[in-house]
């Protein structure tokens, strides 16, 4: 999965979290360069899938499906779908998993639940290093000692995260180990 956005300079960037097929990240990598994003940050802080609950709460699937309740749901919100869901559904019909790598990305009524990498290395960081050529974030260190194997990878920073609690809600707080991160590794890369 993907995410991407620009930053308070306006640099571009791309966040990834990697699949367990290694070339479909590969190819995510390719196609963030060619879209001319400038820096990689690649998500560590959700090794599994997190147990949503809002979403089974919400009634939201993967495959999506229609029920009576997100019918109703879609009546009462007509505005939103009038300016996104219509607009999808006129422009190219039932949204798909538009980030996902092309041999995955299917449309939302028959994409199954998005893959997790359960087994990421630092060998795996290596990899997107010799792959990206700009910045490359690891986006959830918690250890300080994380921190130094990602410096010896090669990254240019690190975002000390537990995903915001919502998937590690048992993780120590970033606020607690930051400043054993930044006495550890701070004068070598950005924290």
């Amino acid at each position: 999965r993907v995410a991407a956005g620009a930053g308070a300079s306006g640099r571009l960037w791309f966040q990834l979290y990697m699949w367990p097929d290694r070339r479909l990240s590969m190819e995510l990598v390719d196609r963030a360069r060619k879209a001319g994003y400038e820096a990689l940050i690649v998500t560590v802080d959700t090794p599994v899938s997190p147990n949503r609950e809002y979403n089974k709460h919400n009634g939201f699937t993967l495959p999506m499906r229609i029920t009576s309740r997100n019918v109703v749901d879609v009546a009462m919100h007509p505005r939103w779908f009038l300016n996104v869901f219509a607009r999808y559904m006129t422009r190219a019909g039932i949204p798909t998993l538009e980030n996902y790598p092309d041999s995955l990305r299917t449309r939302l009524n028959q994409a199954q639940s998005p893959l997790k990498c359960d087994s990421l290395t630092w060998d795996d960081l290596r990899d997107l290093r010799q792959r990206w050529d700009g910045p490359l974030i690891v986006k959830g260190i918690l250890r300080s000692e994380d921190a130094r194997k990602a410096q010896e990878c090669g990254v240019d920073a690190v975002v000390v995260s537990n995903h915001g609690g919502r998937n590690l809600d048992a993780s120590a707080p970033p606020f607690a180990v930051l400043p054993e991160i930044v006495d550890h590794v701070g004068r070598r890369l950005d924290v």
